[in-house]
């Protein structure tokens, strides 16, 4: 079994940011879901306050509010999104790689 090139290992970083970056499809529909009501709703409720103290800036700094908490929990794949995780298949190595390490079994 030939070594990966070093460039081509996964590194530390490479980890974290998979970890920090990816969540799973499933995850990802529920969450679009959320967030398309969640604003929807936080769209009418701050347009209630608003309406019953007559200042439009409280509609506005509730929606940027709420829009700052979603991505704060949102933006990163958090823990919680990633209960499917992705089953990779294994990776098919192209014909002219595999007559050269069988010519190499072979040769031994």
């Amino acid at each position: 079994l030939m070594e990966a090139h070093p460039c081509e290992k996964e590194s530390f970083i490479d980890k974290v940011w998979r970890y920090v970056n990816e969540i799973d499809f499933v995850a990802q529909k529920k969450m679009e879901k959320f967030i398309q009501y969640s604003q929807i709703f936080v769209c009418l409720v701050s347009f209630a306050i608003s309406y019953h103290f007559q200042s439009f800036q409280i509609c506005i700094l509730i929606q940027l509010g709420w829009a700052l908490l979603l991505a704060a929990f949102t933006l990163f794949g958090c823990p919680w999104l990633k209960t499917n995780e992705l089953k990779w298949l294994p990776a098919e190595v192209p014909e002219e790689y595999q007559l050269e390490e069988e010519d190499d079994k072979k040769k031994a």
